[in-house]
């Protein structure tokens, strides 16, 4: 099992962040940028958390809540379709994947992110592309 992992949107900047730690008695959250190699915190109000799923793309790009996540079909299937996108979310206790501009959801796969007759694959994230989310 993996342990828990969040990177968080900064609403500050619009860029997302790795997670060094949180305090949740101070209501603050650690962050690192990558580019300059420097830390720095964060209030709660300021950043939405974003949880590791604990699975990667067949590029081997962790998948976070809020990823969006495209769907390749290896045999025709109907659900999901081949190109079919979707938002990653944690709901109901599960991981899961909401259709672009469906009402329905699937189960994340909880081993890899192979599906039986296809895969998904991380495209893009909710907050950094907005244009993607067809609602």
């Amino acid at each position: 099992m993996t342990g828990l992992k969040f990177k968080a949107f900064f609403k500050v900047d619009g860029r997302i962040y790795e997670v060094l730690s949180i305090d949740f008695v101070n209501e603050e959250v650690s962050l690192w940028d990558k580019e300059t190699s420097e830390g720095f915190e964060a209030s709660f109000g300021d950043v939405e958390l974003l949880q590791y799923t604990g699975l990667n793309d067949e590029k081997e790009v962790e998948i976070y809540e809020g990823y969006i996540v495209k769907y390749f079909a290896i045999a025709p299937t109907s659900n999901p379709k081949d190109g079919d996108m979707g938002v990653v979310e944690f709901r109901n206790g599960a991981f899961k994947i909401r259709l672009l501009g469906a009402n329905y959801t699937f189960l994340f796969p909880n081993r890899n992110i192979k599906g039986i007759s296809g895969l998904w694959t991380v495209v893009g994230n909710i907050y950094e592309n907005p244009n993607l989310e067809i609602k």
